[in-house]
């Protein structure tokens, strides 16, 4: 699914597209604790037991089919396909057909979910929060 590539950022080529990732845990990976990423993620296969964190306003994080994650998930833009029990937090949300959500969405630009999904949240549109000018 991914070549190593000179600048070190994966490549991936499958559900997700092609996209360049500059993180990435693969299959039969097990992370307890929390983590925070910089720049696009991708978690393909892996097992997570605990929080995950992408920082700056560029964060993206894909969660491939096959990931399952116990904890929350932050970040400016996430795709989520794998399985979860607990709080996605994230302006930008899209769940695929294979993503399995427990607990809590929050989310204030916008949820996309693919037919098939399985979702049993609590889900929260907040207002965005525009900054006034002087």
């Amino acid at each position: 699914m991914n070549e190593d590539k000179p600048d070190g950022k994966a490549f991936g080529n499958g559900i997700f597209g092609d996209i360049e990732f500059h993180n990435y845990l693969g299959p039969g990976n097990i992370l307890e604790g929390t983590v925070s990423f910089v720049g696009k993620t991708l978690l393909a296969g892996s097992s997570v037991s605990g929080n995950i964190t992408g920082r700056g306003q560029e964060a993206e994080i894909y969660v491939g089919p096959g990931t399952k994650v116990e904890g929350d998930i932050r970040g400016d833009h996430v795709v989520f396909g794998g399985s979860m029990n607990g709080t996605i937090d994230s302006p930008r949300l899209s769940i695929t057909k294979e993503g399995i959500v427990s607990g809590e969405i929050t989310s204030n630009r916008g949820i996309s979910i693919e037919q098939g999904a399985r979702i049993s949240a609590r889900i929260t549109m907040q207002k965005k929060h525009r900054s006034k000018e002087k």
